[in-house]
């Protein structure tokens, strides 16, 4: 199926990226939680330990290293979370820039690492070396694939894959996501808010169907921009 031009104005298009922002926030905010949860819980294991060591229970060297350890594993994990938000916040900050589609769809993939682990999904991302930069609007790309990623994860089962592949081909910036299949062909209502985003992108639509794996692939222009008014 290939994707249409659509001519209507979508007054709920900014809500749709307000929720897509929360969808993004709420699944890093729980991330984000559970490090702290964790840190917690062993910087009361450690307060345990020190209780225990002034009633004459010795601390081993060891203990302490693996306590020191976990704590400073979850440290960097969580800065690892924070740096991801900033780099997807900082995605808005301008509706037309250059920027690198592979580095923002890692990074995507990464923040949605969260959501494909709930349903025990494998969500896999590739990219092309030294992928070229494009000019375009690169959080609208970004809610455009969540978008696929979300309706795959809507019907996985426990191991299916869902892949997010960037490469260049013929000199054409190339996205392609695939994973498991409905029962029936992708409808227009499935796929309505995907349909808008690539209009609005000046991409190219094509989904191809079988009855074990579906293909969406996305192909931008050479020199996307935002083609709206």
């Amino acid at each position: 199926m290939t994707n249409h031009s659509h001519q209507e104005q979508n007054q709920d298009r900014p809500d749709s990226r307000l929720s897509f922002f929360g969808a993004i926030t709420a699944s890093i905010s729980h991330e984000l939680n559970n490090v702290i949860s964790i840190i917690d819980q062993t910087n009361g294991l450690l307060e345990d330990l020190v209780a225990a060591n002034e009633s004459e229970i010795t601390m081993t060297s060891d203990r302490l290293a693996s306590i020191a350890s976990g704590i400073q594993k979850q440290t960097e994990r969580g800065l690892t979370i924070i740096k991801r938000l900033n780099r997807f916040a900082h995605s808005s900050d301008f509706p037309v820039t250059e920027y690198n589609p592979g580095e923002i769809l890692e990074n995507l993939c990464a923040i949605c690492q969260r959501l494909a682990d709930m349903k025990r999904v494998k969500l896999i991302f590739k990219s092309a070396p030294d992928s070229d930069r494009v000019t375009g609007n690169p959080f609208l790309l970004q809610q455009t694939v969540f978008e696929i990623i979300r309706a795959f994860l809507n019907i996985a089962q426990k191991d299916n894959e869902i892949a997010v592949e960037y490469l260049t081909a013929e000199n054409q910036p190339t996205i392609i996501i695939s994973g498991p299949s409905p029962e029936t062909e992708w409808s227009d209502s499935d796929t309505a808010g995907v349909s808008m985003g690539i209009a609005e992108l000046g991409a190219e639509l094509d989904i191809a169907y079988n009855p074990d794996i579906s293909r969406f692939r996305i192909i931008l222009p050479q020199n996307p921009g935002n083609t709206q008014a």
